[in-house]
């Protein structure tokens, strides 16, 4: 694939619905219970907590006391229920660092202390094991994301975040598995207590998901993936 080619392929691959909604918990507790129906009389299917990242219905009936959300954790143990719609706080409204520097195969936010930057590179097949199992692609056998049963064109090949100053160490599989990355929708969110989420809407189509980096003070913690499109 040419240079053109690729950023040609950046911009425009984004196809899918729009993206997801996601949110963290909002409750002096530090959990709050998910019912099987909306009220409170309602079975208890489980618990959020204070480090879950879950998706949302942001289009819930406005009347409405109760939200639907859905928190994915693999195929056979996913959350789908509701809870108080004041016990949830929308990534989207915290602090977004907007400033964006986009080069070919790179982009950076930043501020006057952060700077997370997104590095990706074409995907050579010839360099892998690449197979196909039901309607999911691996790659050195590995389940991947961003594409359902093709072969996957270009990956994260990066993720840098700067503290002032100070490199956080981002793991090689906190990414080594993404695929078909879109800069157009890449944010960069300052949460409470000294905590940041990184979240991109990537896709080639068929095989859309939102991947979410956190850091929290000054340490990667982990990432929340969903693919569920509610």
């Amino acid at each position: 694939m040419k240079t053109s080619t690729l950023i040609i392929f950046l911009s425009c691959f984004y196809s899918f619905a729009q993206a997801q909604d996601y949110a963290i918990i909002n409750d002096k507790d530090g959990f709050v219970n998910v019912r099987k129906d909306a009220n409170a009389k309602s079975e208890i299917i489980g618990k959020l907590y204070d480090k879950d990242i879950f998706s949302y219905d942001s289009e819930s009936e406005t009347n409405s006391k109760w939200v639907r959300i859905y928190k994915q954790r693999g195929n056979d143990n996913s959350l789908d229920g509701y809870v108080y719609d004041d016990r949830i706080f929308p990534i989207s409204k915290f602090r977004n660092l907007h400033t964006k520097k986009r080069g070919i195969n790179i982009c950076s936010i930043t501020n006057d202390s952060i700077t997370v930057t997104v590095q990706l590179s074409k995907f050579n097949p010839r360099n892998h094991k690449i197979s196909f199992e039901g309607d999911q692609t691996h790659v050195d056998g590995k389940i991947i994301w961003g594409t359902d049963d093709e072969t996957p064109k270009v990956k994260v090949s990066c993720v840098k975040v700067v503290i002032k100053d100070k490199v956080i160490d981002i793991p090689y599989n906190a990414f080594d598995d993404l695929y078909e990355p879109n800069y157009r929708n890449f944010d960069v969110y300052l949460g409470k207590n000294n905590t940041i989420y990184i979240e991109m809407n990537n896709s080639d189509g068929a095989g859309a998901y939102t991947i979410i980096w956190i850091i929290k003070d000054g340490k990667y913690v982990g990432r929340y993936i969903d693919n569920s499109m509610v």
